[in-house]
Order: structure tokens, then sequence, then C-alpha cells
């Protein structure tokens, strides 16, 4: 069934092709003479009159060739003749008398004697143009000398040959009162055959090589002459030219290979060549079409040996061009072909057969292949014109010695001639350097020969100085000016242009010049079907849109790439999606700017740049640079500059280093004005939309060239030191994490622990701690998952924690401060409640402001695989800069700035206190500095590391940092509860078994000290409480108040009665492991040490 189906639509197709085919065929047999001559011998036969509808029309310079044979000798006879529409003289005209030539033109008559002899075939051609004196006659390809018949009159300057005369062929003719006369006597007795004229003066060469060349102006063909009755073209067997057919066929093959191209090519060259027919381009439709298998036997003439084959009947459509040198007729000749092409055909095992039906030939004028100047780097090379699948030569300029050679060939596809690249292997380089290019001046004619030349120079070079790139820049523009932009030529100019880019070459100065180039090539692009065209190069594009004013409402331009320099991609009104380095749209505003010429269709180019270098920063941007690629808009003609737009132009442009949050990216435009004309980066009329770390949307006012620059004034980190920063800091927060669960656990299960109020924050800000570095550690995984709302999820956990952290840091340090320095006896209802709804609900006000105001500022880098430590794209975070500062930086900034101070006062009010102590009474110097300590990671003072993270000591304080604040966790686990004597003992209490397990109501259950619960106070009343305590020499223990103790208590030393008093006033309980002092007879000290 497949089978059938494919037969079929090779049917279909041959039988679309045999009518066009046929058609072709049916006319050119109906119109060429080729291979026909005129024998005026035959009677009846005078004349040859050209219709008026094909008279000939005002020529300032002609060629006109004929073939003529004389049969029978007479004094006078005439080839032809072509009339002045006056009918006063004759304006052009071959005759002769006996073998003598006479050449009439203009009125006037030249002679050569002895050229035209009878019985033989002649070919005469004459050429003129206005600026010669006399005309050039060729007789049979040499040109021949004139002897003028009356001296005196000269044809220079002459206008041109009169157009709407008569013509006639075989004899002279004349008018007798506007009827037309033919002269009688001086008739050719002989035959004539090819009469063509050209509308071109051509050279010797041309003329031996147009033979077989129909004309540009006349044809040999029967549509155009008026024959007379008896005077019918008959076969003209002498003249030997080429005819070209193309031939479409359907062949069936009975084979055992599975090689249809080579057993039909065989076929072919063993069928055809054999009887002087050429096969050219032969290409074979379909490579295989399958078709049945059969079991076939073969036996030998003796039928003793018997041999069975395996055959493969395939149906194969084909075609090819057949070339025949034949003085045949187009009709015998196509009869010939198809009769050889329908014999069957078998060799050995294999047997070919094609169908009458499925043999289609048709005859084709290839033309030849027109003269034109060849400018190379071998020099200035003239191919005259040259008949198809003919060779031509022409000597080297370097080395005259040697040849080049070309060949004109017969296209495949277009079944014309058409030149080969030229063989110039012999001839030596004359165009040795760019330098040399100053010398060739650039015209229509050579300019896509110029842009070869440069490209063949330019592109493996790997720098240009200063001079070559300001002389091929030069003859781009040279080209632009005096050539017709097509696709290829601009296609041309645009690779050269992006190997300038890729080279090392110093292109600032060349800026301004080179966005001019592809701004032309655009605004004079021609020839191209469709609504646009798009030309890409490694290192830039562009893309060419003709607008419909009546249905333009938003344009957009993207390119995409999938590696740096290569795979390229512009998309036209598409979405962004990832890949895409540049993107701009297009507000519908813009169509007030289009031309308003009625015939002038509008016209939008967009362009594209992928080297940054191009556009160097200066004028104090020095500390700037280029972070994007470079993509640009304009309109072409349009009515006037198009800026101050009234809907913004949204560009969107990939980072070529992703930006990181502490650096600062600035839209810009490119201003050809700035840096005396040199051009420079201008960001007036362009805003920044939205940032991210791989992407920056920029809204700009106008048309131009847009990029995005990035501060790079602040010191980067090298890859080692970032890596080891990340290791250290993933350490860190494992460990921090462990550590804060015991804590938490701790403060949770046990407790008489957290009875006070320092207790109760401390236990907060450990939970806070543990989901920020849980949070953290996570991140990475769950940013690996690729799905956006789980990462803006995970992103809003990670600021969340970081806020309630500092949060309850700051918490902490007003409690010290209300407990130290701002003492007064206020009581506080629901002081820890308070505190919680504070340290949980300011940072979920401000979450929940971001999530709802932009949503999009938590964000995260997609990646093909999961996270590794220096992977820092892979991190769900806050993308937006103004959030990031907002809520995070100035956040942290005013905490860490409040706790700070508070620090401060507290470390001067413990100084004093310390001072006023009678001697002997003062700690050691150990647990003041480990008091301090402890209370720098409470209260966050680490984290101020950062701020001073600047110039040649980043790196370093960078890594004190990241030690320090990664570990802050475990810090807190040491200080409050692994040397804090209280929590000991409830693990002693709780956890311990044994000897070392200690009983609820010890020694140390007996020797705290028991306050009672504060209780509300009549305002300006200080309420005393007398505690007596022994004291004991060189004891803390008997002197320090218990951590259990919800008062701050001052112990006054008085000897003389042997005890202390100690007054403790109401206040909010200071937080467990601050520095809260106890002053006694025996010194102070603090209760994060006890």
């Amino acid at each position: 069934m497949e089978k059938h189906n494919k037969e079929f639509e090779a049917l279909v197709i041959f039988f679309i092709l045999g009518i066009i085919t046929s058609k072709d065929e049916g006319s050119v047999s109906a119109l060429s003479l080729w291979g026909k001559e005129v024998d005026f011998m035959q009677k009846n036969c005078g004349y040859w009159l050209v219709k008026p509808d094909h008279s000939i029309p005002a020529l300032d310079e002609f060629t006109v060739c004929v073939n003529i044979k004389r049969q029978i000798s007479n004094s006078h006879w005439t080839a032809f003749v072509y009339l002045h529409p006056d009918n006063k003289q004759i304006e052009l005209g071959l005759k002769g008398h006996g073998s003598d030539l006479k050449t009439l033109m203009f009125g006037k008559v030249w002679i050569t004697p002895s050229v035209v002899s009878l019985h033989y075939w002649h070919s005469v051609c004459m050429a003129w143009s206005t600026s010669m004196t006399e005309p050039k006659v060729y007789v049979n390809g040499s040109r021949v000398a004139l002897r003028p018949e009356n001296k005196g009159k000269s044809l220079f300057p002459y206008c041109c040959l009169a157009p709407g005369g008569t013509l006639t062929l075989g004899v002279a003719h004349y008018f007798v009162e506007g009827k037309m006369v033919f002269e009688s006597g001086t008739e050719l007795k002989g035959s004539l055959s090819v009469f063509r004229v050209w509308g071109r003066a051509r050279s010797a060469q041309d003329i031996s090589a147009m033979a077989c060349t129909d004309g540009d102006v006349l044809h040999w063909e029967a549509r155009i002459w008026d024959k007379g009755q008896g005077c019918q073209p008959v076969p003209d067997n002498m003249l030997q030219c080429d005819n070209f057919f193309k031939v479409n066929l359907t062949v069936t093959i009975e084979s055992p290979d599975n090689n249809p191209e080579i057993i039909i090519k065989d076929w072919l060259y063993k069928t055809l060549l054999s009887e002087k027919i050429f096969v050219l381009n032969f290409k074979l439709f379909t490579p295989l079409t399958h078709g049945r298998k059969r079991r076939m036997d073969k036996h030998t003439p003796s039928k003793v040996v018997e041999k069975r084959f395996l055959l493969l009947i395939t149906s194969h459509s084909c075609v090819f061009h057949a070339k025949v040198k034949t003085s045949s007729n187009i009709e015998e000749t196509q009869q010939q072909i198809h009769a050889f092409l329908d014999k069957p055909y078998t060799s050995g095992a294999i047997s070919l057969d094609a169908q009458p039906e499925d043999i289609l030939i048709s005859h084709i004028e290839p033309g030849s292949c027109t003269e034109y100047n060849h400018q190379t780097r071998m020099g200035l090379f003239h191919w005259s014109q040259t008949e198809v699948e003919h060779i031509t030569s022409h000597s080297c300029q370097g080395n005259p010695e040697n040849r080049a050679i070309r060949k004109c060939s017969l296209g495949a596809n277009s079944n014309k001639a058409r030149w080969n690249k030229p063989d110039l292997g012999q001839c030596q380089v004359v165009v040795k350097s760019l330098k040399d290019l100053e010398d060739i001046a650039v015209t229509n004619e050579n300019a896509v020969d110029i842009l070869i030349m440069i490209e063949d120079m330019v592109h493996d070079k790997k720098f240009l100085d200063e001079y070559e790139l300001s002389t091929v820049l030069d003859k781009l523009v040279e080209v632009i000016n005096v050539s017709v932009i097509t696709p290829h030529v601009g296609e041309a100019i645009i690779k050269i242009t992006s190997d300038i880019l890729e080279s090392n070459s110093n292109l600032q100065p060349f800026t301004n010049c080179i966005l001019n180039i592809t701004e032309a090539i655009g605004d004079k692009m021609s020839g191209f079907t469709g609504e646009s065209v798009n030309i890409v190069a490694p290192a830039i594009a562009i893309s060419v849109v003709n607008i419909d004013p009546g249905n333009f409402h938003n344009l957009t331009f993207g390119v995409s790439s999938a590696n740096k320099y290569s795979n390229l991609e512009i998309y036209i009104n598409q979405e962004p999606f990832n890949g895409t380095v540049a993107f701009i749209s297009l507000p519908s505003v813009i169509q007030e700017s289009f031309p308003i010429l009625n015939d002038t269709i509008p016209r939008i180019q967009f362009q594209f740049y992928g080297v940054p270098s191009l556009f160097p920063t200066k004028d104090g941007q020095e500390m700037k640079r280029l972070n994007t690629y470079v993509v640009s808009a304009s309109v072409t003609n349009a009515t006037g500059p198009v800026k101050n737009l009234k809907e913004y132009v949204a560009v969107t442009l990939h980072h070529l280093k992703a930006k990181r949050h502490d650096q600062d990216v600035q839209c810009v435009y490119w201003d050809f004005n700035k840096n005396d004309g040199y051009g420079g980066w201008n960001p007036n009329g362009c805003w920044t939309y939205n940032v991210s770390n791989d992407y920056t949307t920029c809204l700009c006012d106008h048309l131009t060239h847009f990029g995005v620059l990035l501060d790079v004034s602040r010191t980067p980190i090298d890859a080692k030191n970032e890596k080891i920063l990340t290791l250290i800091t993933y350490m860190g927060c494992g460990v921090s994490s462990c550590f804060l669960g015991i804590t938490v656990l701790t403060y949770t299960l046990l407790e008489k622990l957290r009875r006070d109020y320092p207790s109760k924050i401390l236990l907060n800000l450990s939970i806070a701690l543990l989901g920020l570095n849980l949070t953290f550690l996570i991140n990475s995984w769950i940013s690996s998952f690729g799905i956006y709302g789980l990462c803006i999820a995970v992103a809003t956990a990670l600021h969340y924690f970081l806020l309630t952290s500092f949060t309850w840091m700051g918490l902490g340090a007003v409690n010290m401060y209300f407990a130290l320095v701002k003492v007064f006896n206020v009581y506080v209802p629901s002081y820890i409640l308070k505190f919680c709804l504070l340290g949980w609900g300011i940072p979920l006000i401000i979450c929940g402001f971001v999530l709802a105001i932009k949503r999009d500022a938590y964000g995260m880098t997609m990646g093909d695989s999961q996270m590794t430590l220096d992977d820092s794209d892979m991190f769900c975070w806050v993308q937006d800069d103004v959030v990031f500062y907002v809520s995070v930086v100035s956040y942290i900034a005013l905490i860490l700035l409040c706790n700070g101070s508070i620090f401060l006062v507290v470390l001067i009010q413990i100084r004093n206190m310390q001072v006023n102590q009678p001697a002997g009474t003062r700690s050691d110097l150990l647990k003041d500095l480990r008091a301090v300590a402890s209370l720098t990671f409470l209260l966050g003072l680490t984290w101020a590391v950062a701020f001073f993270a600047w110039g040649p000591v980043k790196v370093f304080l960078l890594y004190l940092f990241s030690i320090l604040n990664s570990l802050q966790g475990f810090f807190i686990f040491v200080f409050h509860c692994l040397m804090k004597e209280n929590v000991r003992k409830q693990w002693r209490v709780h956890l311990c078994c044994g000897v070392f397990k200690l009983q609820e109501y010890s020694e140390w259950s007996q020797t705290a000290t028991v306050s009672p619960k504060p209780k509300p106070n009549p305002p300006n009343k200080f309420p005393l409480i007398a505690s007596v305590r022994s004291i004991k020499s060189n004891s803390t223990q008997s002197s320090s108040v218990s951590s259990e103790c919800s008062q701050w208590q001052v112990s006054i030393t008085r000897p003389d009665l042997g005890c202390a008093y100690e007054n403790s006033l109401v206040i909010p309980r200071a937080r467990a492991g601050l520095s809260v002092p106890s002053v006694t007879g025996s010194g102070h000290e603090f209760l994060s040490t006890q």
C-alpha cells in the first residue's frame, strides 16, 4: 500500500511537470528557427519581411550577424536591407558585387573585396557604436578592412539607428507612393540563416563565441518574420550548435543491488553518451522508494547451473540536462533522445525500463555567460562572453605567462548559463595587504568582488592596526554608497564587520563608524521577499522589518544564543525565554514617527552587537563596565528623531556576569556626540525598571543603542577565597544548628532555667537562629528543584528568620538597658508576650508586605544540575535591590546601631560600678572579657564586621565575618549552657546517673536566693527587701545573685554589723546570660559566667 501511494505521488508530480514542460516545448518549437535556413532558390521564395510589431528600436550601438551562402554568381546581390522610416535612405544593409562585400550604414557604403565566395557558408557580422567613425565588420570571425565607396563622408558623430524602419532579407526594397516595392535583379541567389541583432557593439572574441547565441533585439524565431507564400524555412545541416534539453523521467529497476543512483547513471551514460549526448547535472528526486521483492530464477544457457537472485523492484524519478551538438531541429533531437530512453535496458541481473509517458523532454535556452570585469586579489580579469559549457582563459596580471581559466556551466536549478568559480591557482597575488585596496576604485560592478577580497584578508587576521581599520571601513562605506544593498551584499558586509569585532583590534576610535555602517545596511536593504529579513553573524545580527502602518500595534525583537558568539537566533514578536540575551519591545506610539510619503513603506530595523569591547566606557565611567550585549532599534526615514515617547521602549538585557547584591547597574544609551564625537554612554532618558542577578529591564523614551553598565568599583572576591568562605559558612551553620538545637531543648525541657525574662528571650533568639541556619542549609537543595513557588517560599522563610533573629537581638538589648541603665519601678503587664509579638510579628509584617507588593522580589536562577558549594546562582533569596537594601540592610543596620549603643552604655555603667567598689572586691580580667564576648554574640555585634569589609582588608574581614556569624549558635551554647553553672547542675539533675547525678534539693538548691515574684507597686515607692547572707571571704558564689532571681540586687557591705543589706528594685528581669553585675562585699561578676 505504501509503495502504491508513493508511486501515485510521483505520477502526480511528473504529470504537473509534463504539463509545464510540454507548454515550454511547444512554444520553443513554434518560435525557434535554429537548425533551419531560408533557401531563396525555392520557387516563389523571394524575401522575408520583419513584422511591424517586431521592428528595430533606436540603438546607439548594435551588432548584426547573418550567415549567407551564394549558390549562383550574379553581379549584384542583397543579404538584407533596413530602410529608414522616412524611406529616403538605407539605414543599414549588407549587399555584394560578385565576391565583394558591401556594408551600408546611414547612407554610406564601404567595400571589402573578395570575401564572399560561392557555395560556402559565410558568417558576416557588423558592429557599431556612436564613438566609431566606421563600423567594424567580421567575416568568419575575423575583422576585415573597409574601403569607403565615396570619399568625404563620415559617420562621426552620429546619433543612433533610427527606429521603426522596414527590414527585408534576401532582397532590397523601396517605397513608391507609400507602397513597398522589391528591387529586381539584386536578389540573393542562395541561402540565409541565423539573422540576429544585439543592442551592443561586440568585440571580435564575443562574436566568435556567439556563433550559436541568439540576439537580444531580434531573434532567429519564426514569430517575427512574414515569410511570404512558398518561402518556408528548410533544415540547415551545416550549422552545428549545442542544444540543451531538460529530461524528467521515472524508471523501474529490477536489481539485487540497492543503489539506484549508480544504476541509473550507468544506464544513461551507456545509452546516451554513445550517441554523443552528454548528461549534465543528474539529480535523483527519490533516493530510494521501497518496492516489492521477489525471487527470480536465472539459468545459464546450458541449463546445467541454476542461480537464484533476490530482486528488488523499485521505482525512481530523476532529472538531468542533456547536451547535444547537432544540426537537426529541436523536434527531431527530442524524438531521438526519447527513443534512446524508451528502449528496455538489461545488464546482468539488472534490468531497467522507462515507460513512454514517464519520459518528459523540454528544450531549454540557457544563453551564455555575460562578460564582466572580475576584481580579485590576483588582479583584474575581463571575462568575455562565453557559451554555456565552454571554458575561457585570461592572462594573469602578476605573471602574464600563466593563465587563469573559467568555465561557463549550465545551472542545475536555473536552467541558465552561469559562471563557475575561476581557477586562479597559476596567478600571483597582486593585492597583498589591506593597504593595497586604496588603489582600487569601488563601482557597482565590482562591489561584491571587493567585499570578497576584504573578507579573505580580514577573516583570519587577529589584529588590524588603525590604518587598516580605516581603509576597510572606508571601502565598506563606498560599497554601501555605490551599490544596491541586497541581502547577499548585506550579509557580506555584516560578516566582515563581525570579523573585525572578533579581532583584537582597538575599535574605540571607530565605534560610531561601525554603527553607522550597520545602520545604513538596514536602511538601504532591498530585494528581499516577505515582511522581514534577518542577517546573522557570530558577533552581530540585524533584522529589517517592513511595517504595515494600518496593522501596527507592537513589535518585539529578541536574540537568543546557546553559547558565546555562536548559534545566534533572531525572533520577531515572540516572548523572551531561557537563553534570550537581548530583548526589545516597541510601543504603538512609534508609528507617529513613520515616514508620511505615500510610496514609502515604513521600516524598522533592529541591531544586536555581541562584542562589548566595541563600546568603551569613558568620561568618568572608568569604574563601570558594560555588562550586557547591546541592542538597538531605529525607524528608517523617520519624520524626525524618535525621542520623548509617551510610551516607553522596554529593553531586557542578560548580564554577561551575574550581578551581586553589592553591585549597582545603570541603564544607558550610546550617545554619538559624547567624547568629542567618538561616542559614549549616556543615562538620560533611560530608567532601571527591574533588576535580578541575571537580567536588567530598562525603560527608555527614545530609540538608539541600549546597554547596561555594571559598577565594578567594589573589589571582587576571587573564586578560590569565595569557595573557601562558602565552605566555612556551610560548616559553621551546620555546627551552630546542632548546638542551637541542644540549647533550645535544654531551656524548653528544663522549666527552672526559663523562669526569668532573660532566659525566655534567649530561648526565642535560639529558635530564630536555628530556623535561620536550617533554612540557609536547605536553600540550595530546594532551589535545585527549579520550582518557582517553592523557591519564593524558602526565600521568604530565610528572610523572615533573619529578621526575627535580629529583632530578638534588639529586644535582648532593650531588656538589658531597662535592667542596668534605665532603672525605674514600673510594672509592665504581659512583658514577654509583648516581646514575642514584636519579635515574631514585625518580621512577619515586613515579609508579608514584600509578598503583597512585589512577590518577584524573591527569586532564583534556574539550573540543570544540583547546586555545588560554589554555585551561588542556585540560591533563593531577595533579588530586588530596593527590597534588599530597605528590608534587610537598613533593618539590620538600625538594630546593630541600637545594640552597639546599648552595649557601650552598659560597659560604661559596669565600669563605673567597678570603680566604686572597695579594693580587693573586683572580679578578675578573664571573667570580664568572657562576659564581653558573651554580650557581643548575643547582641549580634559580630554582624557589623560586614559593614567594614572594604579595601585591602576586605578578604580578611569576610573570613572573620563568616567564622564568627556562622558559629554564633555554637558560641551561644558555650557561654549560656556549657559555661553556666546552673545549666550544668540541671543537666546533672535530669540527665546524669550514679555519682554524677545531683539531687533536686542539694546544696545548689539551698544556696540559691529565692526572691518573691514582682508585684505592682504604687508610684514613686521603692520597697526594700532585706536579705542577710553570710559573707565568705574570697567566695564569689556566696555573694552572687542566682539566675533564678528575678531582681537585680545590690549588696552593700557593712563590716561593723557583720551583715550585708541588699536593696532590690522591682524591674523587668535581665536577659539570661547578659552581663548583669552583682556588687557584693567580695566584688562583682556577670551572671553569664556562673
